[in-house]
């Protein structure tokens, strides 16, 4: 009998945002290695069926750190005003929308 550990993580304290033309959908199965497959598989499974607590937790360590300004996440997380504004800047003369935060929570 084999035993499968499996161990991934979320770094909320690393999020950075994304302009909504630079992000692709990633089509698992057209990778070729089928362990490689299996692992993207099981992550993203993980992933939908905890949803709601992902989006929670990122929007908890976001709000903690932007609005709250608690020093120890301050020092912990990246400062995401500033690759907000960064990401704002690149998106300026390349056609894109960038999401509100209502979208963005939904």
């Amino acid at each position: 009998m084999w035993i499968i550990q499996r161990s991934a993580s979320i770094r909320f304290s690393f999020m950075i945002p994304v302009p909504p033309n630079m992000i692709s959908i990633k089509r698992i199965q057209d990778e070729p290695s089928p362990a490689y497959r299996r692992l993207l598989d099981w992550e993203l499974r993980f992933c939908l069926k905890n949803a709601k607590a992902i989006f929670r937790q990122a929007k908890y360590v976001y709000n903690t750190v932007v609005k709250e300004k608690d020093p120890l996440m301050i020092k912990n997380c990246c400062d995401f005003k500033k690759l907000e504004a960064a990401c704002e800047e690149y998106g300026k003369g390349r056609l894109i929308k960038t999401k509100t935060e209502n979208e963005v929570t939904k």
